[in-house]
């Protein structure tokens, strides 16, 4: 899930604040490679299957996109879709 979010502080920040928001993107990929093994196991654990633990990664997968839905500016893009309409000067 992570290259999906690596072009996005380039949509909405520029300059040092978009070296910021890669930095917390990588970092929260590697909390996540940290945290899902645990999780994973945890629940085959409980329920003597992995299909519990993929099935609640591929929830945090959908409420990824659903966040990235909801967090994405919607402006930005009817500004670029206006700016390429707009004829050249």
């Amino acid at each position: 899930m992570k290259p999906s979010f690596w072009p996005m502080p380039s949509l909405f920040l520029t300059g040092t604040a978009a070296a910021a928001g890669i930095a917390w993107i990588n970092a929260l990929g590697n909390l996540a490679g940290t945290v899902t093994p645990f999780i994973v196991g945890t629940i085959k654990d409980m329920t003597g299957s992995f299909s519990g633990g993929l099935y609640a990664l591929a929830g945090f997968a959908l409420l990824a996109a659903i966040v990235t839905l909801i967090a994405v500016p919607e402006r930005r893009q009817r500004a670029r879709l206006v700016a390429l309409d707009s004829p050249a000067e």
